[in-house]
């Protein structure tokens, strides 16, 4: 039983709660009794399962599942689909192509989901770089043997001044862009003579034209252009895209789709470095997701 102690002068004077002690004593017997009435009806419930297996067992014959197709039970909800996901293999040019798309058509199914994504920058991707008011960029990516033409152009206007231009590795974005460890010296002159008061002017970018500032090493291209009038530009192209979404479009006829443009353009994050991507648009990019905080503008 409890027991309380309490100092009242110098000597303790030790108090007992009989009625506290009744209580508990109710309470522990109440508990006890209902442990044991458990213990009994699990146990009980234990043998006879265990009793029940053992006669399954002992029987001379296993059970036997008897299936009655014509019975319905319930109807399942689900719809059998599939993914397609954007890659060169959808492209016209692919040999593949035809059978694909057939393949696609005759399988009729609901909701199959069209996804363009990362590894094709270019087949997913509309906008690859942001927005750059009066100024117009172009890049070429590059390898160690670069060899593509560049286009610059002013759209009902014409080039007025070329503010940068550079081959080899150079870095930035488009409106603060900086010549890298590798460069060569007459990137500028050539790309003004080609493209001074031109509404538009083609370049073959590649070592022949501007000289090898870095042999054996990978060389981009990068060019600042103004125009005369000014226009606001962006890089919308749905040149490689509107392709392969109208195919898809067609095999999958009346059927649901669900579209699903899955990679936000890398330039909406905050990167130290523009995000690159490789130049031909069948080949696999690795590193264009590199940014994981978006812009606030």
């Amino acid at each position: 039983f409890y027991k309380y102690h309490f100092t009242l002068s110098s000597k303790p004077v030790e108090i007992c709660s009989q009625q506290r002690l009744s209580s508990m004593k109710l309470r522990l017997l109440f508990i006890t009794v209902t442990f044991y009435c458990l213990c009994w009806v699990a146990t009980g419930k234990v043998i006879k399962f265990s009793k029940e297996e053992d006669d399954e067992q002992e029987a001379d014959s296993p059970n036997q599942v008897t299936i009655d197709w014509k019975t319905t039970i319930a109807v399942s909800k689900l719809t059998p689909t599939l993914q397609v996901v954007v890659n060169p293999l959808l492209r016209r040019e692919s040999p593949v192509h035809d059978a694909m798309l057939k393949s696609l058509a005759e399988l009729g199914a609901d909701y199959v989901r069209y996804v363009p994504w990362k590894p094709y920058p270019q087949l997913a991707v509309a906008e690859l770089e942001p927005p750059s008011g009066p100024k117009q960029c172009r890049f070429i990516t590059g390898t160690k043997n670069t060899s593509e033409f560049v286009h610059l152009y002013c759209a009902g206007g014409l080039i007025s001044k070329v503010d940068f231009a550079s081959f080899g590795n150079p870095t930035g974005f488009c409106g603060d862009l900086k010549q890298g460890s590798c460069h060569a010296e007459k990137s500028l002159k050539i790309v003004e003579d080609a493209c001074m008061g031109k509404e538009i002017c083609t370049i073959m970018v590649n070592s022949q034209t501007f000289g090898d500032p870095c042999p054996g090493e990978v060389k981009g291209f990068a060019a600042q252009i103004d125009c005369k009038p000014p226009i606001n530009h962006t890089s919308w192209n749905f040149a490689l895209i509107n392709p392969m979404m109208e195919d898809f479009m067609n095999a999958t006829g009346n059927h649901s789709v669900l579209i699903n443009f899955s990679t936000i353009p890398e330039w909406m994050y905050v990167t130290p470095d523009r995000v690159k991507y490789p130049d031909d648009p069948n080949q696999i990019s690795e590193s264009y997701s590199a940014g994981t905080k978006l812009r606030d503008k």
